[in-house]
């Protein structure tokens, strides 16, 4: 997470760091840069994928985060506080379930480029069977935020 007054130099992906430095969220849609106190609903969304999750391509289930540098989500939703002022924990089942939703979305429009024939990914089809998992835990954290 980047310092609030910090302008990224590149669009380089890193690993998510507490460190006050440069970095990148992972998307799992697209890489992109944010400044520290932009898109919590982006910043926080991929810690249910990373530890509470259904591995899938490109996940880091079972990896050791902190020999990564990257940190709990308690401790990063504490350093966003810290250099935000701002409280998001009121807010992350609203912003996972968002996430989990988008996520189901996207596989399911992969899932359409290979009926339509137009998937240019060998592991296209494969993203089909997310779609209902996906959604699942996505209204999973819907429930937890009062739907």
């Amino acid at each position: 997470m980047a310092p609030p007054d910090s302008t990224p130099p590149d669009a380089t992906p890193v690993a998510l760091t507490a460190a006050p430095r440069e970095a990148t969220c992972l998307d799992y849609a697209n890489t992109r840069m944010y400044r520290g106190s932009a898109a919590p609903v982006e910043q926080f969304a991929e810690w249910p994928a990373l530890v509470d999750w259904i591995a899938g391509t490109g996940s880091l289930v079972g990896f050791d985060l902190a020999a990564l540098g990257i940190p709990t989500l308690a401790d990063y939703v504490d350093a966003y506080r810290a250099r935000t002022g701002l409280d998001p924990r009121p807010y992350l089942p609203v912003y996972f379930a968002y996430n989990f939703f988008r996520l189901a979305a996207i596989m399911q429009g992969i899932t359409g480029r290979v009926r339509d024939g137009t998937a240019t990914s060998a592991y296209a089809a494969a993203k089909a069977e997310l779609v209902r998992p996906l959604a699942a835990k996505g209204w999973e954290f819907a429930r937890q935020a009062g739907a």
